[in-house]
């Protein structure tokens, strides 16, 4: 199962790695810097993910408490960024998408400054860190996402939208809540929520790659 599970962490890192370099090369200008943050955020934390897996020393691990959850701040914001892609809100002004973002950025600041962390051995996954009241941010998780979730209901009649990738996001949710509330209920086989997110990255990879090449 530790073999299984770090071949998954390093995949996804090369995943975020390429999408990096492909969101350089096709996004446009309005959604480029903003891909570049929560793409960023996505690295931080598998990169966090794998290299506590690899330390000895528990007050080491304690040290990236802040990053081991960046999965609560990086998928909202890059649901974000789809529904102004999928719905083309031509009418809208990228900059609300940087305002909601940066109050999401906010609210995931202030709630690690005020949360503690417990980490505990595992034989197969090495160090893992769990938050105390992790299950009650982790519901807090689960609701915003199934607001996303009616909130792209709502809109998949709406004239001229992506209705392919509305769709393919609608479906990504459902996974992503899924697995959160198996967590939640302890059915979890893995500690963290990556199979749905290297899912989700799947999906991010074909809406930029859905970009025309930019000209340099």
């Amino acid at each position: 199962m530790s073999f299984i599970y770090y071949t998954i962490l390093l995949f996804i890192l090369f995943l975020i790695l390429n999408l990096i370099m492909k969101n350089e090369e096709k996004s446009p200008k309005k959604l480029k810097m903003y891909f570049r943050i929560a793409l960023g955020v996505f690295l931080i934390r598998y990169l966090t993910l794998l290299l506590i897996c690899l330390l000895k020393n528990v007050e080491t691990v304690y040290l990236f408490k802040n990053f081991v959850y960046l999965n609560y701040l990086s998928i909202p914001l890059v649901v974000l960024a789809l529904f102004f892609i999928y719905l083309r809100f031509d009418n809208l002004s990228f900059n609300i998408i940087y305002g909601i973002g940066s109050i999401l950025i906010c609210l995931y600041i202030i709630g690690m400054v005020f949360s503690t962390g417990i980490v505990t051995l595992d034989i197969n996954f090495g160090y893992i860190m769990q938050l105390k009241y992790g299950e009650f941010i982790t519901a807090i998780i689960v609701i915003i996402l199934g607001l996303f979730l009616v909130f792209s209901v709502i809109f998949i009649d709406k004239p001229n939208i992506n209705k392919k990738g509305i769709c393919s996001l609608i479906l990504i949710l459902i996974v992503i809540l899924v697995e959160n509330i198996l967590i939640l209920m302890k059915f979890s086989i893995l500690p963290y929520t990556i199979i749905s997110e290297f899912i989700f990255l799947i999906i991010v990879e074909r809406a930029i790659g859905g970009f025309k090449k930019v000209k340099r």
